[in-house]
């Protein structure tokens, strides 16, 4: 429409409505990404980190991301998103859940989120998962192959003091009885 004035009415308030139009589409902007901040923080607050997708902590704080990356408050907001992630993937790992665990560790990396807590939770876990894949690679009797047998060697006092053939098959009970 204001391209359409621009013949019909003077230039001066041509150009004051366009600043006038800018300014109030700064301002709806501005208000919009306040908007999507104060949701994203609520879901925090809620513990909805990443579900329901389209109502989550994550996605309004990533469209925010997406739309002004540098929106006063959003670091931080993303921060206090991927600390609560990673501290479900420790839960989740003290639980010993952990496909849960690795789940949470890639939200809170796909957030950009790096901490020593998190590195330490992923080293945790490798750990842990390399030892339940160790004890489950249990080899069976069956498929060992005996290599080398040997006799045992006892020593003499023991094998001296051996009780004598008899007596070794009956219980102290039974000899009283005896």
């Amino acid at each position: 429409m204001l391209d359409a004035a621009d013949g019909i009415g003077s230039a001066a308030n041509v150009e004051n409505a366009r600043q006038l139009f800018a300014a109030a589409r700064r301002q709806a902007e501005t208000e919009g990404w306040d908007q999507m901040l104060s949701t994203g923080r609520e879901r925090l607050q809620q513990d909805r980190l990443i579900e329901p997708g389209m109502d989550s902590a994550k996605y309004y704080l990533l469209t925010l991301r997406g739309m002004n990356p540098g929106h006063a408050g959003l670091a931080s907001a993303i921060q206090d998103l991927g600390s609560r992630l990673v501290a479900n993937a420790r839960r989740a790992l003290d639980l010993k859940q952990y496909d849960a665990a690795h789940s949470w560790l890639t939200e809170a990396a796909a957030v950009g989120y790096t901490s020593a807590d998190s590195s330490a939770v992923s080293r945790e876990l490798e750990a842990a998962v390399n030892q339940q894949q160790f004890f489950a690679n249990v080899v069976a009797a069956n498929d060992l192959k005996l290599v080398k047998s040997v006799t045992p060697v006892y020593p003499a006092q023991p094998k001296r003091s051996r009780p004598k053939a008899g007596w070794s098959s009956i219980s102290p009970w039974r000899r009283a009885e005896r």
